[in-house]
């Protein structure tokens, strides 16, 4: 098996395994070897005989180390994964969406030159209808390669029917940068996405820009942010850091016992964008995961780092891409470390303000719940005292999308 090299992807080492045989190896006999030799807990893996399988993800299922891993994935179009991780190529209606409180589908954002925001798409709009059927938290939403749509639109409440075509995207990752001022103090504000490979340069244009407005405070919203390449959240997790905590840990990749001469560790580096912040606030809900928590665990050593919104996913591990054939092969195969050797985050980070997701206010707005949480706390040291209503921890997002809930390296 070899590792091939390459400078690309939130806890992901892209490993491409070659064989001899490698076009007649079985699927199943790949995954099992693959999860024999490098899964974390493969001294804990059920012993099963890959030859009784046919289905590679029922053979997954059943190696799967249950108490602990929620995340090794298999992707059955591993080059279309693999182009949207690296690049954001993919070809997608460009919008995700999410229950509300009142069972009620909204959307939840909507990337820029997509189908959907040319159909006139926006967070907080009603999805009535997908393609004639009435959506239920219960029922599996199907879309087709056109589809139409009955929404009610979130500010006027009239009702429209729109319809939209599938094409490639070439997706912007950061859907909204702000510079608030509030009682003489102005604070920078980020909603990024997903840590794909190429948004480094991005996140530079974005924190200069910032920089140069004199920005002296920081709100980062990660809400729906599963994760991506760890090496974009090690960027970015230097240009939020102070100057104490440049050359320093930012990141210890730690392998099982027949992998440790692979344990790795990575350094909070200099950047010409970095703000020098000495404290930040991260809007969070269930769908923050991996390299997104992997910012909040990196940091914390070094500076002051709240959290408002819910309950993070707690994803403390991290996956290596493996192909082979027409698949991409994402097992748990490191765990995550900060400079004080800490990683236990497995139930999620907690808020320290709990928060709504408003999705009655776009991304930005100061006067969206968990916006204006973060705002009172760096204007006046506390946090407002309103309660939010009961909204599931981690009511599910839909996303057209494929799902990056990964800490992913590609070397």
């Amino acid at each position: 098996m070899k590792r091939i090299s390459s400078t690309l992807l939130a806890f992901l080492l892209l490993l491409t395994a070659c064989r001899r045989q490698e076009s007649v190896m079985p699927i199943t006999q790949f995954v099992w070897e693959v999860m024999d030799l490098y899964y974390l807990w493969n001294d804990q893996m059920p012993r099963v005989d890959w030859r009784k399988y046919t289905d590679p993800h029922l053979l997954l299922e059943d190696l799967r180390y249950k108490p602990r891993d929620r995340w090794s994935t298999l992707y059955d179009n591993g080059p279309e994964f693999l182009a949207y991780l690296q690049s954001g190529q993919l070809k997608a209606f460009g919008f995700g969406m999410k229950w509300d409180a009142n069972n009620q589908l909204r959307v939840a954002y909507v990337y820029a030159n997509s189908p959907a925001a040319r159909a006139g798409l926006q967070r907080g709009d009603i999805i009535l209808e997908v393609n004639g059927q009435a959506p239920t938290p219960n029922t599996p939403i199907s879309f087709t390669e056109t589809s139409t749509l009955k929404v009610k639109k979130r500010d006027s409440g009239t009702e429209e029917s729109i319809t939209m075509t599938r094409e490639v995207l070439d997706i912007n990752p950061i859907l909204a940068t702000r510079v608030i001022e509030n009682n003489g103090i102005k604070i920078g504000y980020v909603c990024f996405n997903v840590f794909l490979s190429d948004a480094a340069p991005l996140l530079n244009q974005t924190f200069n820009y910032l920089k140069n407005e004199g920005v002296q405070e920081m709100i980062l919203d990660l809400r729906y942010n599963g994760g991506g390449d760890v090496k974009v959240a090690q960027h970015l997790g230097s240009l939020l850091a102070p100057t104490a905590a440049i050359g320093n840990v930012f990141m210890k990749q730690v392998y099982n016992q027949k992998n440790s001469a692979n344990n790795k560790v990575r350094y909070f580096e200099e950047k010409d964008a970095r703000l020098n912040l000495s404290r930040l606030v991260v809007i969070t809900t269930g769908s923050t995961a991996s390299a997104s928590e992997l910012i909040i665990n990196g940091l914390r050593p070094f500076m002051e780092v709240k959290l408002v919104g819910s309950t993070t996913a707690g994803k403390n591990v991290g996956s290596a891409v493996f192909t082979h054939l027409n698949y991409a092969f994402l097992p748990i195969i490191f765990e995550s470390r900060n400079a004080n050797d800490e990683s236990d985050y497995y139930d999620g980070f907690v808020p320290d303000h709990q928060s709504d997701d408003d999705l009655s206010h776009d991304f930005g707005d100061p006067q969206e719940a968990s916006l204006a949480a973060a705002i009172s706390y760096l204007v006046n040291g506390t946090f407002p005292g309103v309660q939010p209503r009961k909204i599931p921890q981690k009511a599910s997002l839909w996303q057209d999308t494929p799902p990056v809930d990964i800490m992913v390296e590609v070397e």
